[in-house]
């Protein structure tokens, strides 16, 4: 988990880089939890570690690509609803990328770094996952849903679409309804892609190894 003073950092960088700005990590937080900022850090810090599945960077960086024309996010603004509506539709948006822009390629190798982390952490194979469950709901749909891992990290999984045919409507309809609908097309851009397959191939070859002799 990141700290408040990381966090802070974090939000420095990405708010200042974002528009092309310099900045100056702060080094020095003596009194900084008394300060607004330190208010502000503190419950954003709160927020976050109740939501572990927001990913701190892209939740500060969610805005300012949104809305280029904005010059400054404060610290307040991310202590509200508009911060987790920009967010959620950022995420979103990310799933129209292509799977070779330089986003999308490292959100897949942290994806299959996440299988192969959550296989490893259950004892169960990386050809479980899909099917892996403890309820009614495989883990991997909420996974997806909570922009854990990408959609192409999953497409080198064969039987992926006769399980996702399978799953609950009611399930396909709430959780994953992007994904369901628009399957099609995330196949045809990733069996297109340049680099995305070669980097999926790979790492789920990897993952496998190392899954298998732990």
């Amino acid at each position: 988990m990141i700290s408040e003073n990381e966090l802070y950092n974090l939000y420095l960088s990405v708010s200042r880089s974002s528009r092309s700005k310099p900045f100056k990590l702060r080094t020095n937080f003596d009194g900084f939890d008394e300060t607004e900022s330190g208010v502000y850090i503190k419950k954003i810090a709160t927020f976050l570690s109740k939501y572990p599945q927001i990913k701190p960077y892209a939740y500060f960086k969610a805005p300012f690509e949104l809305y280029p024309d904005e010059e400054y996010f404060d610290l307040s603004y991310f202590c509200s609803q508009k911060a987790v509506k920009a967010y959620t539709t950022y995420m979103k948006r990310k799933l129209d990328q292509s799977p070779d822009n330089e986003e999308q390629i490292q959100f897949i190798k942290d994806s299959i770094h996440f299988i192969g982390m959550f296989c490893l952490k259950n004892k169960i194979s990386i050809n479980d996952y899909l099917t892996y469950k403890t309820g009614s709901i495989p883990y991997w749909v909420d996974h997806l849903k909570n922009y854990n891992i990408s959609i192409y990290s999953l497409l080198e999984f064969s039987d992926l679409s006769n399980i996702i045919y399978t799953l609950p409507k009611d399930i396909k309809e709430m959780a994953i309804p992007e994904i369901v609908n628009n399957l099609h097309i995330y196949k045809s851009r990733y069996m297109s892609s340049v680099n995305a397959k070669n980097v999926v191939k790979e790492g789920i070859k990897i993952i496998k190894r190392y899954c298998e002799t732990r």
